[in-house]
């Protein structure tokens, strides 16, 4: 039933953003290119790729994105309620969707990898590495295991329980090679059989606090635009984003601060090592500012309207104005922001105070561009849900705009005053762009 119901909604997407799904794929198509063009250089050129960070890059993507597969598929799904009262047992339900979400992201592997292979060998590339790529596909299994076992407990009452999930990704950290590997795999299926078997009770407290929230209570009579705003918080706290957008921006901070620092220069061809030197701490800087904005304010800035689905009708029919309504929306984001400012302080413990003001400037322009950026399409898909597509020519749009104030600012300090006034000017211009989004929105 979800994989019909998916491949309906992918359907109706294509045929209503048929451009939209065109420049997508060829992004797709160009990024897999790209990739293996980049390996033969790499060999050609003798760098050396550290596999373990690949290996742990590729192993949390798919982790992620079980987590919140299963998430969105079961814990927090509409129609699933219906489904659960029928004489079914929970388990085979959660088992079948964790079925769903498993071969999803493993086909997912397989079409991006075998694309891969493929080009590389056209390139003229090594492709004798049977082993490395099994231990990749045993990550690829663990990892779906992992991130649907760690959804189950973590939206439940006992959270003591992912232990055991700590337990296995730090024996995969500090022990990896596919042997070990399969051994976790091996120990992980008692722990997600387990999951799945208690599963129910994750979904029922998933919607014992949905129904708490709905309970009647002592109403404060608010202003449109506040109330709009407490209920965007409201929700944004409860579902916990605001400490996990804290935590991201003090893990992001340390990670950019120390590769600022002990990035291995030669991943650049030589011919640019003396120009890319000294903008390093720059790079990754924005790049650490670029992760921290699109997590805390570009996605949930975009999902605004998008998560408005079945509310969609509601809100057209209020006696609310528009720009009440979206002023109100985008004043909760405040909150993402000041949960975002630790970022440039902990990159500082490695650079140095130096970068301090440079990383809060640039973090005030990701607020204001990745806003911007994320309104006008979440308005214009308001009531849809996200997809991939969409979230990544948001992405794209965001990065090419920080990379313009990253440059400038590099440069700008070159310039004195001159410098100093032209980021002022650049700050002024996005938040006038943000009023401008606004008021198109």
């Amino acid at each position: 039933m979800e994989l019909t119901e998916t491949g309906r909604e992918l359907k109706r997407n294509v045929t209503k953003n048929r451009v939209l799904y065109i420049w997508f794929s060829i992004i797709v198509a160009f990024s897999v290119v790209m990739a293996a063009r980049m390996t033969v250089i790499e060999a050609d050129t003798g760098m050396k790729v550290d596999m373990k960070q690949l290996f742990f890059a590729v192993f949390f993507l798919f982790l992620m994105k079980a987590a919140g597969d299963f998430h969105r598929q079961y814990i927090t799904s509409k129609h699933l309620e219906y489904i659960m009262a029928a004489p079914v047992s929970g388990t085979r339900i959660s088992a079948s969707l964790f079925n769903l979400v498993f071969w999803t992201g493993l086909g997912l592997w397989a079409a991006f990898s075998s694309s891969y292979i493929l080009l590389l060998s056209i390139y003229g590339g090594n492709i004798g590495y049977p082993w490395l790529y099994a231990d990749f596909t045993l990550g690829i299994i663990l990892s779906e295991m992992l991130g649907a076992s760690i959804a189950i407990w973590y939206f439940g009452n006992r959270r003591w329980m992912l232990f055991p999930a700590v337990l296995i990704i730090s024996a995969l950290w500090f022990y990896n090679d596919i042997t070990r590997t399969f051994i976790l795999i091996l120990l992980t299926v008692p722990y997600l059989l387990f999951s799945l078997m208690n599963s129910g009770a994750a979904f029922g407290h998933s919607s014992r606090k949905k129904r708490r929230q709905l309970r009647p209570g002592d109403v404060r009579i608010r202003h449109q635009s506040d109330a709009v705003r407490w209920k965007e918080a409201t929700i944004m706290w409860r579902d916990r984003l605001i400490p996990g957008f804290a935590i991201t921006a003090v893990l992001v901070g340390l990670s950019t601060g120390y590769l600022a620092g002990h990035i291995d220069m030669n991943l650049f061809p030589p011919q640019i090592r003396p120009r890319i030197a000294p903008a390093v701490p720059e790079m990754m800087l924005m790049l650490g500012a670029y992760i921290t904005a699109a997590y805390a304010f570009v996605f949930p800035g975009l999902n605004l309207f998008l998560s408005e689905e079945r509310t969609l009708w509601l809100l057209r029919n209020l006696p609310i104005g528009e720009r009440s309504l979206i002023s109100g929306k985008l004043g909760a984001m405040l909150l993402p922001f000041l949960a975002s400012i630790p970022f440039p302080f902990y990159f500082m413990l490695y650079e140095g105070p130096q970068y301090l003001a440079e990383g809060l400037l640039m973090l005030v322009f990701a607020f204001f561009t990745g806003l911007a950026t994320a309104l006008p399409f979440g308005i214009r898909y308001a009531g849809r849900k996200s997809d991939v597509l969409l979230l990544y020519t948001v992405s794209v749009l965001f990065f090419a705009i920080l990379s313009i104030f990253a440059y400038v600012s590099h440069y700008s300090a070159k310039l004195g005053v001159m410098g100093v006034l032209l980021v002022i000017f650049l700050l002024d211009w996005s938040a006038f762009v943000l009023w401008l989004s606004f008021e198109l929105s």
